[in-house]
């Protein structure tokens, strides 16, 4: 029976949505297998403590605690707050008790994960992990996700791999002729897997064709950009919960140790451009817009610039859709990318630089307003005259206490997330509430005239999350964020902390996911109240 284009599309994406999922919790499934921690779940008659899972503190207790927030995203657990002693408990739901039998399926996600790492080294020939995909749709939903789970990382990395190289060439893929890095051993195994998921069908020795669901992907690919660039971070996950041996996790040749800051910062221009163009213009023609020019900004700061591609398009939109843009010879404008990655710097001044757009890149943490004023002070920017964008590294700010406590006045916070300091271990709600509000006030003397346009992801609540499986990517930003020392908070806490830093916030967008009635993204124009 031929189905329509969007029921192809609805059945491609619940596949792509179970691969994400994997390659979010596969290793943390994995180390609890090896400490026995579902075991003790299964045997348990009601929740247990969290804390009492592993007595002897051989757990770094903010990883453990995301592992069941992870899995309370897809379902199989349930947390709740012991009344009497504000402790987490946790126990397995209906669904998670179907589920448990099928765990021994991940104890081959590490090696996935590292298929998937060395995939590229053509001389890398390990043994491929073997969790078959034959005869995939006619297992129940159930065990397709698991088995999606644990080859997650090798049918992602290989997709990115083909869309890298060009390979998606009308309806054809040539395999051991065209690819450049991949051993043919590799190949096959990965086609095959491609084959049993229902996208290509086999036209010969090099050959395969797509099906018509298969032909849809390369639309949907840059979606697995994401959770691709976090691979290293994955593979860190069992020793980051568990720590039994001297970690491995220093930089080498420059390059960050938990992310493929590359891939990411693409990833990070394309939801700019699918989901944040249009209200950053409403705000730059409205500020550009109004006279006198004289009294506009000098200058657009972009916090955490990535790749340059907002601040490329902001300079275009000033210049081609408002009056100020009429009179750039009189009024100039330079943008000013800021950024603590020399790769995110370094691709910015060369996008900019072809574009024969006014610049400057400076280095800056978004965790130091007072180090980012310095510098561009010393770069002869008077900071009244700045217009400053934030897209989504407020989340991603360094964790410390605030040297002043900041009065919370009768805000309680409270959140489902969990929040993890650098040394692995759980901050508090209300800690992580004050530290936001903190950064918001440390901010104020930058922002003062103009203010700041802020980009940001929220997290939601588990039930929701776990009620449209299949349909959101939610649980990875939970993993990605959570095991790499980022922030996400719900929409109403970020909200409040920026009323209890004296702002006012104006929200120009909200925008929820398929399945989840709540904004999980928000554009919000913040002006200083003091």
């Amino acid at each position: 029976m031929m189905c329509s284009l969007h029921e192809l599309q609805l059945r491609l994406w619940q596949k792509l949505c179970f691969l994400i999922d994997g390659m979010a919790i596969s290793s943390t499934v994995f180390a609890l297998r090896q400490k026995n921690i579902l075991e003790s779940l299964q045997k348990a008659e009601d929740s247990l403590c969290i804390d009492e899972l592993l007595p002897g503190k051989t757990q770094r207790s903010g990883y453990f605690h995301l592992a069941f927030r992870l899995l309370e995203d897809q379902g199989y657990v349930f947390r709740n707050t012991g009344l009497e002693k504000g402790e987490m408990e946790v126990g397995l739901t209906a669904s998670g008790r179907s589920w448990l039998p099928m765990t021994p399926l991940y104890d081959s996600a590490m090696d996935y994960l590292r298929a998937a790492s060395g995939m590229s080294e053509k001389d890398w020939d390990p043994p491929l992990p073997e969790v078959s995909l034959h005869g995939l749709r006619q297992l129940s939903e159930e065990e397709q996700r698991v088995r999606l789970h644990v080859v997650a990382p090798l049918v992602a990395a290989f997709l990115v791999s083909l869309h890298e190289n060009e390979m998606f060439s009308g309806k054809r893929v040539l395999c051991k002729t065209e690819h450049p890095d991949i051993s043919v051993r590799i190949l096959n195994h990965c086609f095959t897997m491609l084959t049993d998921l229902g996208w290509l069908s086999s036209a010969g020795d090099e050959e395969w064709i797509f099906t018509e669901e298969g032909q849809l992907l390369p639309h949907f690919i840059p979606q697995l950009f994401y959770p691709v660039s976090y691979l290293k971070t994955s593979r860190q996950v069992p020793e980051l919960i568990f720590p039994g041996r001297e970690e491995k996790r220093e930089q080498e040749q420059g390059e960050e140790s938990h992310i493929n800051r590359s891939l990411d910062i693409r990833f990070s221009g394309l939801v700019y451009e699918r989901n944040f163009r249009e209200p950053v213009h409403t705000v730059l023609r409205n500020l550009f817009n109004s006279p006198p020019l004289a009294e506009q900004p000098r200058y657009i700061v972009d916090t955490g610039c990535g790749d340059g591609t907002m601040l490329l398009d902001v300079y275009r939109t000033v210049a081609e859709e408002t009056l100020r843009g009429k009179s750039l010879a009189a009024f100039p404008l330079t943008v000013v990318g800021v950024e603590f990655n020399r790769v995110a710097e370094e691709a910015t001044a060369a996008r900019l630089r072809a574009k024969g757009i006014p610049f400057l890149t400076v280095e800056g943490d978004i965790s130091e307003p007072e180090q980012i004023a310095r510098a561009l002070t010393g770069r002869g920017i008077v900071l009244d005259q700045v217009f400053h964008i934030s897209k989504s590294v407020i989340h991603n700010r360094i964790y410390s206490p605030p040297v002043e406590e900041p009065d919370l006045g009768e805000w309680d916070p409270h959140s489902e997330a969990v929040f993890i300091d650098s040394q692995g271990e759980l901050i508090a709600a209300r800690d992580l509430a004050a530290n936001l509000v903190d950064h918001f006030r440390r901010w104020r003397p930058l922002v003062r005239n103009h203010g700041m346009l802020v980009i940001e992801a929220h997290t939601v609540s588990s039930s929701l999350i776990a009620a449209s499986i299949g349909t959101n990517i939610l649980t990875s930003l939970d993993s990605s964020h959570g095991f790499s020392h980022q922030y996400l908070v719900e929409k109403d806490f970020f909200h409040r902390a920026i009323r209890t830093a004296l702002f006012s916030n104006k929200t120009i967008m909200e925008r929820c996911v398929q399945g989840v009635d709540i904004p999980v993204l928000s554009v919000n124009y913040l002006r200083s109240l003091v």
